[in-house]
């Protein structure tokens, strides 16, 4: 698996540090995304030294971890986000606007935190996943499309390595946003409980011992993410959409 560090800084609106932001972005001109403040970088003796460059700045950045995964090696992480298409206004009247959706085979529809599956994804999903629902809803071109419900909640919380912001959503439910920079990890006994799932709900996350109540995430087992790749469901076809849950393990959480 090849890792990207998204480098991000925050220059603000302050002379200094914007003559700073214009230093380091010189220096690492080549890794520049456009005339963004973002910037790529994939080797890890460049991350040292850009990580050494900001660490002396007082402006704000952070780094983003990025995974690029070939489909042979999605059998090396027991676990996925599988970065569906998300938006708002999938629905009308519970009719699902087929303009909205007509370049994906599985939605994730945010007005109603609905899971949305074609046709097609849905004999796939019922073929190789036990328990599952799947509710019939029309488009408004009376095209079918399914809810997917009946989705196992994952146990226990998914562990976030590192996290620039915790921001309450909803005072009401209680419900967090977490920004991580990427890196996800789950202990053998959650990898065996989303392995023999194959498909689960995480509602919860823990970052340096806290839990907190989360909008609903869809994971996926290797497994599934491998079927619905080998079956060209769109939007899920392209392997940089998948993100690995790491394993305790794994030497990216101590960086």
């Amino acid at each position: 698996m090849k890792v990207n560090y998204r480098i991000e800084i925050d220059p603000l609106d302050n002379n200094q540090y914007m003559e700073d932001a214009n230093q380091f972005a010189i220096q690492f001109s080549s890794s520049r995304i456009e005339k963004t403040w973002f910037f790529k970088i994939s080797d890890k003796k460049e991350l040292l030294k850009a990580k050494t460059f900001l660490e002396s700045q007082s402006f704000d950045w952070e780094i983003i971890y990025e995974f690029e995964l070939s489909n042979d090696e999605i059998d090396d992480y027991s676990a996925y986000f599988p970065g569906i298409y998300s938006d708002y206004k999938i629905l009308k009247n519970s009719i699902v606007l087929e303009r909205r959706v007509r370049n994906y085979d599985i939605i994730n529809d945010l007005d109603s935190n609905r899971i949305i599956l074609s046709e097609k994804t849905q004999k796939v999903l019922e073929n190789i996943v036990e328990g599952l629902k799947f509710i019939p809803v029309e488009s408004d071109k009376s095209k079918l499309f399914y809810f997917l419900e009946n989705v196992i909640a994952l146990s226990s919380p998914i562990n976030v390595v590192k996290a620039s912001e915790i921001n309450l959503i909803n005072s009401s439910d209680n419900l967090y946003f977490i920004v991580s920079d990427g890196r996800y990890y789950i202990h053998g006994a959650l990898e065996q409980e989303i392995e023999n799932a194959g498909i689960v709900m995480c509602h919860s996350m823990r970052y340096q011992d806290v839990s907190y109540d989360v909008p609903p995430y869809l994971i996926m087992s290797r497994k599934i993410v491998k079927s619905l790749i080998n079956n060209n469901i769109k939007g899920l076809n392209n392997t940089d959409r998948f993100l690995p849950i790491l394993n305790k393990n794994n030497p990216l959480i101590i960086e």
